[in-house]
């Protein structure tokens, strides 16, 4: 077993040298520090992980939580994250707390127990009292949508309105006036969020619009399946149907489809995220794009940033969504 002794052995160097190398924990000039990585690239040494968090008083390990890895929103976001971060030497611990508080608890203590440098958030449903025990063990945290910020939390904002205004205006040109809205789980924040935002967007339209119906749905394509089968159950069908994420509006189009109606011709759909499925669709799904690698990216700098400077107060960056118009939606049916 090749050893750091070894290594300054074969570097010429002492083995105090040769750690301060491997951890960057003092100036080593450029030829020695270059001997040092020659003499590590001959010998294949890997240096202990554990014994260099005892001397950089890092683990060089962040935490990922999202909410529920089978849904095609994560992957992408996860990359986003993973890539950077193993460029700069951390490693990532990936958890999914499938929407249960219960589980984001668990998950929470062992974070804390792996004393990991930093934790990134990508779902709401983690308590308040859960974020306190990360900050107030001194592990800086980047959140999805909070809206707070404070000296070790940054936040990213995800302006859902922007791609909804653009959604629901596609839809006024196109002549429709009777919009149903289906929505995520009503007990977390981000549903809340974009169901306020669509709200908000249609109120611009007064006069224009009918009441809007809106479901409440789960964010599977069951859960939107079961919405339309209840939306197509009552008197005022829609001639178009928003969804708060894609997978309830490919569930949505499956129960159109099996109540012998067309989409779009009958009714219009859009969904939410622009995952990979949407555009190889048949028809190709109408969406809104919000860019999941992009947030990885950005929840990555926040919490890099974060760890090379505890005492770098936290900030907020915000995100857009777009409206991205393909083979769902057309003009309604009332206008033909």
């Amino acid at each position: 077993m090749i050893t750091i002794k070894d290594v300054a052995s074969k570097a010429g160097v002492s083995a105090s040298t040769v750690s301060h190398v491997i951890n960057n924990t003092r100036y080593v000039k450029e030829e020695t520090t270059a001997k040092v990585v020659e003499a590590i690239q001959e010998l294949n040494y890997y240096p202990n992980s554990q014994a260099k968090s005892l001397v950089t008083g890092k683990s060089h390990i962040i935490g990922l939580i999202v909410s529920d890895i089978t849904n095609p929103f994560f992957p992408e976001l996860v990359s986003g994250v993973e890539k950077n971060a193993i460029q700069q030497g951390f490693d990532v611990f990936l958890f999914n707390t499938d929407y249960d508080s219960d589980r984001a608890a668990i998950i929470t203590r062992r974070l804390i127990e792996q004393k990991v440098d930093g934790v990134i958030i990508m779902t709401t449903e983690i308590e308040l009292g859960l974020i306190n025990n990360l900050t107030s063990s001194a592990i800086p945290l980047v959140l999805l949508d909070w809206g707070v910020t404070d000296d070790i939390v940054s936040n990213i904002k995800e302006n859902f309105s922007i791609g909804i205004d653009e959604a629901i205006s596609h839809l006024v040109e196109l002549g429709h006036s009777e919009i149903a809205f289906i929505s995520g789980p009503l007990n977390l924040k981000t549903a809340i969020t974009r169901k306020e935002a669509f709200l908000a967007s249609l109120s611009k339209y007064q006069g224009i619009m009918a009441e809007p119906i809106i479901i409440e749905g789960d964010f599977k394509i069951e859960g939107g399946e079961l919405a339309v089968t209840r939306v197509l159950a009552s008197r005022n069908l829609p001639t178009a149907i928003l969804a708060a994420n894609d997978l309830m509006a490919i569930g949505a189009i499956k129960g159109i489809k099996n109540h012998g109606l067309r989409v779009p011709h009958d009714i219009s759909v859009i969904g939410f995220d622009d995952i990979f499925i949407a555009s190889k669709m048949d028809p190709p799904l109408t969406t809104i794009n919000l860019p999941r690698y992009k947030i990885g990216e950005m929840a990555w700098s926040l919490l890099h940033s974060l760890i090379l400077n505890n005492k770098e107060p936290g900030r907020e960056e915000a995100v857009d969504t777009r409206l991205v118009i393909r083979g769902t939606t057309a003009r309604s049916p009332t206008m033909l």
